[in-house]
């Protein structure tokens, strides 16, 4: 029964982290192409929503589980 507890809630945990994921690549999907979209046009109102979105895409980096010190480089491998 244990065994089967700790299966169903590590399930649960990557399937959080599945989704959190997509999610934080989504956004940052949408903040490249509006950094883009401001080089272009100079607009400035666009200029602080990717600010705006790039904050909330740190917070949601630093919510990450507790203990989890694993940090990424930009070529996905693991950095010291």
């Amino acid at each position: 029964m244990t065994s089967q507890h700790t299966d169903s809630s590590f399930d649960r945990d990557l399937e959080g982290l599945q989704i959190r994921l997509v999610t934080m690549s989504r956004l940052v999907d949408a903040a490249i192409g509006n950094a883009l979209k401001v080089l272009e046009t100079r607009d400035l109102e666009l200029s602080r929503k990717v600010r705006r979105d790039d904050k909330m895409i740190d917070e949601m980096d630093e919510d990450r589980p507790k203990g989890d010190t694993t940090a990424y480089s930009a070529t996905g491998t693991d950095a010291v």
